[in-house]
């Protein structure tokens, strides 16, 4: 997994909101419980695992590429549009689709699903090794653009009343369950319609295929 400016393909695929609840988090002064802002809270990072699990990044429905649901393919998972890519210059369109759909090639794309899963829990096990920034420490991080991320949920929860509502009846709970506190740590939670996304860069080593690197956009559709 890495950071792409541009990708071969986009591709969609659905998930709980919930099993992206406890990713990022903030911590506050309780002095300053009344007046939250973008630059008096630090951001870190939950200590969940397993989010990204079981999600099969190879279903995800390709909207933009090689397949795109303009060219009436019926089967325009991410795992055949990268068959496409590899393989129609190479055999032609007919025997891509009838042929190769259940080969040992659109198996092993299967089995890559669990090598993105790891390299994303990685990513996140490093997170959790940092100490939470305020906003005037994210700068020039290693991982600048992760905090930025938490920093941009936590602006877009201020700015939304039923998100603010949410992250005000947390706040509640963590001061009941911690009533002499003089820091408390709540989740910055998402909702049902929100995205993330991911760029995922496939490098096929099998097959004696030229041109055999492709990066997808994978949008995660939170529902």
């Amino acid at each position: 997994m890495s950071i792409l400016s541009t990708s071969d393909s986009v591709a969609y695929i659905e998930a709980d909101v919930s099993n992206f609840n406890y990713l990022f988090e903030i911590t506050f002064d309780v002095s300053n419980i009344n007046n939250l802002n973008v630059d008096n809270v630090f951001y870190g990072f939950s200590n969940n695992s397993d989010v990204f699990n079981n999600i099969n990044f190879s279903n995800s429905i390709i909207k933009y590429g090689f397949s795109g649901e303009n060219n009436k393919y019926n089967e325009q998972s991410l795992k055949r549009d990268l068959q496409r890519h590899l393989f129609y210059d190479k055999v032609g369109h007919i025997f891509t689709e009838l042929y190769y759909s259940n080969s040992s090639f659109v198996q092993q794309i299967k089995t890559l699903d669990e090598v993105v899963e790891e390299q994303i829990q990685a990513v996140f096990d490093a997170l959790r090794l940092e100490n939470s920034k305020m906003s005037s420490e994210i700068s020039g991080n290693t991982y600048e653009y992760y905090f930025n991320l938490a920093k941009q949920l936590f602006q877009l929860t201020l700015q939304e009343q039923d998100r603010e509502n949410t992250l005000q009846y947390d706040i509640s709970l963590a001061q009941q369950n911690q009533p002499n506190a003089q820091q408390l740590t709540v989740n910055l939670k998402f909702k049902p319609g929100d995205a993330l996304v991911l760029y995922v860069y496939y490098k096929i080593n099998n097959f004696n295929l030229t041109d055999s690197d492709k990066s997808y956009r994978i949008v995660i559709l939170l529902k």
